[in-house]
């Protein structure tokens, strides 16, 4: 009877913790989840970091390691065996999920190249979406 509760817990707190990525729009770091979920039962820090594992590992959620924070997954159907890549507007926050099969396939080259075994792969690129782009009426000085 135990581990049913714990279970039960267990999926109370996910579902929690991603209505309240969804509710958010946008990344949201560990405290700020755990600021919009604290009236729903889940008080503690560590109760959040394991949700977020929990998500991260099913593929639900990403971690955005240069803003520290977290985002659902904008194609959850997705094989994310690839590379995970990512724009982050650093005006207004937003994310874009990007899939490149040409770009999967350059950084495994890459790798194999140099007898590496790549488990994960990430890369996030920061600038100026298009939106703030056009607010700012200037172009973003390119790379």
């Amino acid at each position: 009877m135990k581990a049913t509760k714990s279970k039960k817990r267990g999926t109370h707190h996910l579902t929690r913790v991603m209505n309240a990525l969804i509710a958010a729009g946008e990344p949201l770091t560990a405290y700020q989840v755990l600021a919009a979920v604290r009236d729903d039962g889940l008080r503690f820090p560590s109760q959040i970091y394991r949700a977020l594992d929990r998500l991260v590992a099913r593929g639900l959620v990403h971690r955005l390691d240069s803003v520290n924070a977290f985002v659902v997954c904008s194609c959850p159907h997705t094989d994310h065996r690839g590379v995970k890549t990512f724009t982050i507007c650093d005006s207004c926050g937003a994310v874009q999920e990007m899939t490149s099969p040409t770009l999967d396939r350059s950084i495994h080259e890459a790798a194999r190249a140099t007898a590496f075994a790549a488990a994960h792969s990430s890369i996030e690129i920061r600038g100026v979406c298009q939106a703030c782009q056009k607010q700012q009426d200037s172009p973003p000085t390119p790379i």
